[in-house]
């Protein structure tokens, strides 16, 4: 088609007013990993259909928007405050449309969201929070509104972040017309299970793998196996049916790390400054 991939660098202001320092500083790490391509894939589209779970503040929404122009991204963010920032920082974007509610295959108008650390920090709904923190039953936990994944419109790409549901919201989800699905996953026996459901009609496009292991002895979080990981997981329709894949991006070089020395080597470069970033962060959790 005579189409040449140039990798652009655009200045996003987002509004973190009213956030904690030690909040502000975590979210804003995490949006600086989405700008820097931590859910990209080398598949190009516009005008698409693009469901953005766990919206946080808006980083995901306004990069998929650059990212596949013209497209409709619909945000599910559960957390009030964060869904005010959420809002404020796609106030001027007509094509993102925000839903304050979580996800998750309930039959309930609304679910509990534990939060320890303020906002989504350290957050998780009820039903899987006690899976990941400790001492869950004493922490803070407000009602929110919840949307049964059967109800969600359809998409063409879907992005989770959602803190331990993505296994349980994927199985309830009709997927055969899903192009693209970018998540992060919280533990390996999830991982594992999300490729096998999907493993019929999906294929791993590129992951990224985060050790707990530095986690471990923190008595925020549950015990777990020295081995075991978190990270980001990129799977891709055998037959993506409204996007076209892009040959000769960095993207398209990435490759599957099962642990974070082999992602340091072998992800491209923005991906490694996330990973960089991503250890950065966790030893500041561990000195406080």
């Amino acid at each position: 088609m005579g189409e040449h991939v140039f990798e652009a660098v655009i200045p996003v202001a987002l509004d973190l007013s009213g956030l904690s320092p030690i909040m502000r500083s975590e979210v804003a790490s995490a949006a600086q990993d989405v700008f820097g391509g931590e859910y990209d894939a080398p598949y190009a589209g516009r005008d698409l259909a693009i469901l953005d779970l766990g919206a946080n503040v808006g980083a995901f929404a306004l990069w998929a928007q650059l990212r596949w122009p013209g497209s409709t991204i619909t945000s599910y963010e559960p957390d009030p405050e964060t869904f005010a920032l959420l809002k404020r920082n796609t106030r001027d974007h007509p094509k993102i449309h925000r839903v304050h509610a979580a996800v998750y295959p309930m039959d309930a108008a609304s679910t509990g969201l534990v939060r320890r650390g303020g906002g989504d920090i350290e957050a998780a709904l009820a039903p899987v929070a006690t899976e990941f923190l400790s001492g869950a039953d004493a922490a803070e936990s407000i009602e929110v509104p919840v949307v049964h994944p059967r109800d969600l419109p359809p998409a063409d790409i879907i992005k989770l972040d959602v803190e331990g549901c993505e296994l349980a919201i994927l199985v309830a989800l009709d997927l055969t017309a899903v192009s693209l699905i970018m998540l992060e996953y919280h533990d390996l026996e999830r991982r594992r299970e999300i490729e096998r459901v999907t493993a019929e009609t999906f294929v791993v496009e590129r992951s990224t793998a985060y050790p707990w292991a530095p986690y471990l002895g923190d008595d925020r979080y549950r015990e777990r196996a020295q081995t075991d990981e978190y990270g980001v997981l990129v799977l891709v329709n055998r037959h993506p049916r409204r996007l076209r894949k892009v040959e000769g991006s960095r993207y398209a070089r990435a490759v599957a790390a099962p642990g974070l020395r082999q992602a340091l080597t072998s992800l491209p470069g923005l991906a490694e400054t996330a990973v960089g970033r991503r250890v950065a962060q966790l030893r500041r959790r561990a000195a406080r």
